[in-house]
């Protein structure tokens, strides 16, 4: 709520904070997803059809794939969080410099 208020910091425009709701949420998720259903959560990691030469290659790909997952997703966040943000103060600043200009 206090990312509605021009000129106010938000702590969620951090990607310290981001990060540190992100990493251990995908964290309980992959492991839950292990422990319930691992066939499932291990075939992930290797598309259907593929070709036994290029197995190992795409089961090391798909986990740099899952573990780079969270990082990304953060960065995203806090991108678009901090955009909104300055968005929002943008607005506000022309909003208070032309309301005098306006008859």
């Amino acid at each position: 709520m206090l990312g509605l208020l021009p000129y106010t910091f938000t702590p969620t425009t951090q990607l310290s904070l981001n990060m540190g709701f992100a990493v251990p949420l995908w964290l309980a998720t992959v492991i839950i997803g292990m422990r319930n259903q691992p066939t499932v959560a291990l075939g992930h990691l290797l598309p259907e059809g593929t070709p036994i030469p290029l197995i190992p290659v795409l089961i090391i790909i798909e986990t740099i794939s899952l573990l780079i997952r969270p990082l990304a997703l953060g960065v995203r966040l806090t991108a678009n969080l901090t955009a909104g943000h300055l968005l929002i103060q943008l607005i506000a600043t022309a909003v208070f410099v032309l309301l005098p200009i306006i008859p």
